[in-house]
């Protein structure tokens, strides 16, 4: 997982993960209060990552899906916050 420029302090699980369920919400930084935005890459492989999870689970599998779903989903759960990257924000008196 990605840390803060600053005072490299990595960010935890719980806040990267309520970034991205959270409409990706920006982040700040514990130690610093530096804040992090969410870069568009990250969004984009975040809906890739979605999508390509939830394939095979309506279009393959021809049984139930409820506990196909379940899996992917904790999988994705489990997998997200490794895949966000976020950049610092710039501010007015950071220049």
């Amino acid at each position: 997982m990605q840390s803060c420029n600053r005072c490299k302090r990595k960010f935890t699980f719980k806040q990267v993960l309520r970034s991205c369920f959270y409409g990706y919400k920006p982040i700040q930084c514990d130690r610093c209060d530096q804040i992090y935005d969410v870069t568009l890459g990250s969004r984009l492989r975040v809906s890739v990552t979605i999508a390509a999870a939830m394939f095979p689970a309506f279009y393959v599998y021809k049984g139930p899906i409820y506990g196909h779903v379940l899996i992917y989903l904790l999988i994705l759960i489990l997998v997200l916050p490794f895949l966000m990257r976020y950049k610092q924000r710039i501010e007015d008196g950071d220049i």
